[in-house]
């Protein structure tokens, strides 16, 4: 678990792998592809999303998204937007390293 700084407030963020699973089945996307459309320019709705489901990862009693988000101001997420993107890329980083293929 970690902590992102909102509105002065520390909100706790996990992700794990139910991660993608918990997205799909909350929003009916996929959270893989909501993250590679975002190269070029953040989508607010995926980082939203995003916010909400690992931070409802740390509290079973979070209320639906919309009243989260009612809690915040305007741009808090947008603020907290690349602290939750390291998260995300600190927790989804592969630890293995892939062997050369030996010539033959």
């Amino acid at each position: 678990m970690e902590y992102i700084t909102l509105d002065g407030r520390d909100v706790p963020v996990q992700m794990s792998a139910d991660t993608l699973r918990v997205y799909r089945k909350t929003f009916n996307r996929d959270l893989l592809r909501d993250m590679m459309s975002m190269k070029e320019e953040l989508d607010m709705e995926v980082i939203e999303n995003l916010f909400y489901i690992s931070a409802a990862a740390c509290d079973p009693d979070i209320p639906p998204i919309d009243e989260w988000l009612h809690g915040f101001s305007t741009f808090a997420l947008y603020k907290g937007a690349n602290q939750l993107l390291k998260v995300w890329r600190d927790q989804n980083h592969t630890t293995t390293t892939r062997k050369k293929k030996e010539d033959q």
